[in-house]
Protein backbone atom coordinates (compact mmCIF):
# COMPACT_ATOMS: atom_id res chain seq x y z
CA UNK A 1 0.00 0.00 0.00
CA UNK A 2 1.40 3.40 -0.93
CA UNK A 3 2.17 5.66 1.99
CA UNK A 4 0.34 8.95 2.14
CA UNK A 5 0.20 11.88 4.51
CA UNK A 6 -3.05 13.12 5.98
CA UNK A 7 -3.19 16.92 5.58
CA UNK A 8 -2.72 18.89 8.79
CA UNK A 9 -5.99 19.70 10.52
CA UNK A 10 -5.34 23.40 11.18
CA UNK A 11 -6.90 25.62 13.81
CA UNK A 12 -8.98 27.46 11.22
CA UNK A 13 -10.29 24.16 9.88
CA UNK A 14 -11.12 22.92 13.38
CA UNK A 15 -13.06 26.08 14.16
CA UNK A 16 -14.94 25.93 10.85
CA UNK A 17 -15.82 22.26 11.37
CA UNK A 18 -17.01 22.83 14.94
CA UNK A 19 -19.15 25.81 13.92
CA UNK A 20 -20.85 23.71 11.24
CA UNK A 21 -21.40 20.85 13.69
CA UNK A 22 -22.98 23.23 16.19
CA UNK A 23 -25.84 23.90 13.78
CA UNK A 24 -29.02 22.20 15.14
CA UNK A 25 -30.31 19.07 13.40
CA UNK A 26 -33.23 20.61 11.50
CA UNK A 27 -30.90 23.07 9.74
CA UNK A 28 -27.82 20.84 9.53
CA UNK A 29 -27.45 18.93 6.25
CA UNK A 30 -27.66 15.14 6.46
CA UNK A 31 -24.25 13.48 6.27
CA UNK A 32 -22.38 16.69 7.18
CA UNK A 33 -19.95 15.03 9.60
CA UNK A 34 -19.04 12.35 7.05
CA UNK A 35 -18.44 15.05 4.46
CA UNK A 36 -16.24 17.05 6.87
CA UNK A 37 -14.27 13.91 7.71
CA UNK A 38 -13.54 13.31 4.01
CA UNK A 39 -12.75 16.98 3.41
CA UNK A 40 -10.21 17.32 6.24
CA UNK A 41 -8.85 13.77 6.23
CA UNK A 42 -9.82 12.96 9.81
CA UNK A 43 -12.16 10.44 11.39
CA UNK A 44 -15.77 11.11 12.36
CA UNK A 45 -14.83 10.13 15.93
CA UNK A 46 -12.15 12.82 16.06
CA UNK A 47 -14.62 15.44 14.84
CA UNK A 48 -17.18 14.49 17.48
CA UNK A 49 -14.48 14.59 20.19
CA UNK A 50 -13.34 18.06 19.10
CA UNK A 51 -16.96 19.25 19.06
CA UNK A 52 -17.54 17.91 22.58
CA UNK A 53 -14.36 19.54 23.93
CA UNK A 54 -15.24 22.86 22.30
CA UNK A 55 -18.77 22.73 23.73
CA UNK A 56 -17.47 22.01 27.26
CA UNK A 57 -14.99 24.89 26.99
CA UNK A 58 -17.73 27.30 25.88
CA UNK A 59 -20.07 26.20 28.67
CA UNK A 60 -17.33 26.62 31.27
CA UNK A 61 -16.36 30.05 29.92
CA UNK A 62 -19.97 31.29 30.01
CA UNK A 63 -20.87 29.77 33.38
CA UNK A 64 -22.10 32.60 35.66
CA UNK A 65 -19.95 33.29 38.67
CA UNK A 66 -20.89 34.36 42.15
CA UNK A 67 -22.16 37.91 42.67
CA UNK A 68 -19.69 40.62 43.64
CA UNK A 69 -15.99 40.94 43.03
CA UNK A 70 -14.00 37.71 42.84
CA UNK A 71 -11.89 36.94 45.88
CA UNK A 72 -8.22 37.54 44.96
CA UNK A 73 -6.18 34.34 45.04
CA UNK A 74 -2.43 33.83 44.83
CA UNK A 75 -2.53 30.10 44.04
CA UNK A 76 -3.64 28.25 40.93
CA UNK A 77 -5.67 25.07 41.43
CA UNK A 78 -4.82 22.52 38.76
CA UNK A 79 -7.50 19.83 38.88
CA UNK A 80 -9.07 17.56 36.26
CA UNK A 81 -11.55 20.24 35.19
CA UNK A 82 -8.76 22.77 34.68
CA UNK A 83 -6.66 20.29 32.69
CA UNK A 84 -9.62 19.23 30.52
CA UNK A 85 -10.55 22.86 29.84
CA UNK A 86 -6.96 23.72 28.92
CA UNK A 87 -6.66 20.74 26.58
CA UNK A 88 -9.87 21.78 24.84
CA UNK A 89 -8.90 25.44 24.48
CA UNK A 90 -5.18 25.38 23.59
CA UNK A 91 -5.57 23.73 20.13
CA UNK A 92 -7.93 26.56 19.18
CA UNK A 93 -5.42 29.33 19.97
CA UNK A 94 -2.58 30.77 17.92
CA UNK A 95 0.25 33.01 19.02
CA UNK A 96 -1.61 36.21 18.20
CA UNK A 97 -2.13 38.93 20.80
CA UNK A 98 -5.91 38.52 20.68
CA UNK A 99 -5.65 34.76 21.15
CA UNK A 100 -3.29 35.21 24.11
CA UNK A 101 -5.90 37.54 25.62
CA UNK A 102 -8.64 34.98 24.93
CA UNK A 103 -6.56 32.18 26.42
CA UNK A 104 -5.94 34.16 29.61
CA UNK A 105 -9.67 34.71 29.97
CA UNK A 106 -10.85 31.19 29.14
CA UNK A 107 -8.11 29.26 30.96
CA UNK A 108 -7.13 31.47 33.90
CA UNK A 109 -10.15 33.78 34.13
CA UNK A 110 -7.84 36.80 33.83
CA UNK A 111 -8.87 39.82 31.76
CA UNK A 112 -6.20 41.90 30.05
CA UNK A 113 -6.56 44.40 27.21
CA UNK A 114 -5.04 43.83 23.77
CA UNK A 115 -2.77 46.84 24.34
CA UNK A 116 -1.56 45.47 27.67
CA UNK A 117 -0.66 42.09 26.16
CA UNK A 118 1.03 43.69 23.16
CA UNK A 119 3.09 46.13 25.24
CA UNK A 120 4.12 43.40 27.67
CA UNK A 121 5.26 41.10 24.86
CA UNK A 122 7.20 43.86 23.11
CA UNK A 123 9.04 45.09 26.20
CA UNK A 124 9.75 41.66 27.62
CA UNK A 125 10.75 40.30 24.23
CA UNK A 126 13.21 43.10 23.45
CA UNK A 127 15.06 42.98 26.74
CA UNK A 128 15.09 39.17 26.95
CA UNK A 129 16.27 38.81 23.36
CA UNK A 130 19.02 41.37 23.89
CA UNK A 131 20.12 39.62 27.09
CA UNK A 132 20.30 36.25 25.35
CA UNK A 133 22.16 37.65 22.34
CA UNK A 134 24.72 39.29 24.61
CA UNK A 135 25.31 36.06 26.52
CA UNK A 136 25.86 34.17 23.28
CA UNK A 137 28.41 36.72 22.11
CA UNK A 138 30.10 36.89 25.53
CA UNK A 139 31.23 33.27 25.29
CA UNK A 140 33.63 34.35 22.55
CA UNK A 141 35.63 36.59 24.92
CA UNK A 142 35.47 34.99 28.34
CA UNK A 143 38.98 36.15 29.20
CA UNK A 144 38.02 39.83 29.07
CA UNK A 145 38.46 41.05 32.70
CA UNK A 146 35.64 43.62 32.33
CA UNK A 147 33.12 41.10 31.02
CA UNK A 148 31.84 39.76 34.39
CA UNK A 149 31.10 43.30 35.57
CA UNK A 150 29.14 44.11 32.42
CA UNK A 151 27.19 40.85 32.64
CA UNK A 152 26.41 41.55 36.29
CA UNK A 153 25.12 45.04 35.47
CA UNK A 154 23.07 43.69 32.57
CA UNK A 155 21.51 40.97 34.71
CA UNK A 156 20.68 43.44 37.49
CA UNK A 157 18.95 45.71 34.98
CA UNK A 158 16.97 42.81 33.53
CA UNK A 159 15.78 41.63 36.94
CA UNK A 160 14.87 45.21 37.91
CA UNK A 161 12.65 45.49 34.85
CA UNK A 162 11.06 42.12 35.58
CA UNK A 163 10.37 43.06 39.20
CA UNK A 164 8.80 46.38 38.19
CA UNK A 165 6.61 44.68 35.61
CA UNK A 166 5.50 42.07 38.13
CA UNK A 167 4.78 44.87 40.59
CA UNK A 168 2.43 46.46 38.08
CA UNK A 169 0.62 43.16 37.59
CA UNK A 170 0.33 42.65 41.35
CA UNK A 171 -0.98 46.19 41.87
CA UNK A 172 -3.63 45.61 39.20
CA UNK A 173 -4.81 42.56 41.20
CA UNK A 174 -6.86 41.28 38.24
CA UNK A 175 -8.85 44.54 38.25
CA UNK A 176 -9.69 44.18 41.95
CA UNK A 177 -8.25 47.53 43.02
CA UNK A 178 -9.44 50.93 44.17
CA UNK A 179 -9.32 53.57 41.37
CA UNK A 180 -7.52 56.13 43.52
CA UNK A 181 -4.44 58.29 43.06
CA UNK A 182 -2.32 55.98 45.23
CA UNK A 183 -2.95 53.07 42.87
CA UNK A 184 -2.21 55.17 39.79
CA UNK A 185 0.98 56.43 41.42
CA UNK A 186 2.17 52.89 42.17
CA UNK A 187 1.56 51.85 38.55
CA UNK A 188 3.25 54.81 36.85
CA UNK A 189 6.29 54.60 39.14
CA UNK A 190 6.80 50.97 38.19
CA UNK A 191 6.19 51.74 34.54
CA UNK A 192 9.02 54.30 34.53
CA UNK A 193 11.34 51.93 36.40
CA UNK A 194 10.53 49.06 34.02
CA UNK A 195 11.10 51.19 30.91
CA UNK A 196 14.41 52.60 32.14
CA UNK A 197 15.64 49.19 33.31
CA UNK A 198 14.68 47.59 29.99
CA UNK A 199 16.66 50.25 28.10
CA UNK A 200 19.63 49.80 30.43
CA UNK A 201 19.50 46.05 29.86
CA UNK A 202 19.85 46.52 26.11
CA UNK A 203 22.52 49.20 26.54
CA UNK A 204 24.59 46.83 28.66
CA UNK A 205 24.00 44.06 26.14
CA UNK A 206 25.51 46.30 23.46
CA UNK A 207 28.51 47.02 25.70
CA UNK A 208 29.00 43.29 26.19
CA UNK A 209 28.91 42.60 22.46
CA UNK A 210 30.97 45.61 21.42
CA UNK A 211 31.15 46.99 17.89
CA UNK A 212 29.36 43.96 16.44
CA UNK A 213 26.19 45.18 18.16
CA UNK A 214 25.73 47.73 15.37
CA UNK A 215 25.55 45.13 12.60
CA UNK A 216 21.99 44.54 11.44
CA UNK A 217 22.68 40.84 10.97
CA UNK A 218 22.97 40.39 14.74
CA UNK A 219 19.66 42.10 15.48
CA UNK A 220 20.76 43.90 18.62
CA UNK A 221 20.56 47.38 17.09
CA UNK A 222 16.90 46.74 16.21
CA UNK A 223 16.17 45.67 19.78
CA UNK A 224 17.86 48.84 21.04
CA UNK A 225 15.55 50.88 18.82
CA UNK A 226 12.42 48.95 19.81
CA UNK A 227 13.01 49.18 23.55
CA UNK A 228 13.08 53.00 23.36
CA UNK A 229 9.31 52.90 22.83
CA UNK A 230 8.86 52.39 26.56
CA UNK A 231 9.79 56.03 27.15
CA UNK A 232 6.93 57.29 25.01
CA UNK A 233 4.17 55.10 26.36
CA UNK A 234 2.02 57.12 28.80
CA UNK A 235 2.69 58.27 31.41
CA UNK A 236 5.86 59.95 30.16
CA UNK A 237 8.76 59.88 32.60
CA UNK A 238 8.87 63.58 33.55
CA UNK A 239 5.11 63.70 33.95
CA UNK A 240 5.36 60.68 36.22
CA UNK A 241 8.01 62.47 38.29
CA UNK A 242 5.71 65.48 38.57
CA UNK A 243 2.70 63.30 39.46
CA UNK A 244 4.64 61.36 42.11
CA UNK A 245 6.42 64.41 43.51
CA UNK A 246 3.21 66.39 43.96
CA UNK A 247 1.62 63.43 45.73
CA UNK A 248 4.62 63.23 48.06
CA UNK A 249 3.98 66.89 48.94
CA UNK A 250 0.30 66.22 49.59
CA UNK A 251 -0.76 68.21 46.52
CA UNK A 252 -3.20 67.39 43.76
CA UNK A 253 -1.03 65.20 41.47
CA UNK A 254 -2.39 66.68 38.26
CA UNK A 255 -2.77 70.26 39.51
Amino acid sequence: MAAYRVPEFTLEQRVEAVLQMFVPWPERPWGLVSELARLYGVSRTSLYEIRAEAWEAIIEALRPGEAGRPIPVSALTVDKAFIDRTIAILPMLTGSVRDIRLGLKLILGVSRSVGYVSQTLTAAGAQAAAYNLALQQATKKRQDPQLPYLLGEMTNALVTAQMALQGMIDTGANYDFEPVNQTANAIVIRKTIAARAAIRTVEKAMEVVGGAAFFRSLGLERLFRDVQGGLYHPLHEKRQHLFTGRMALGLDPVG
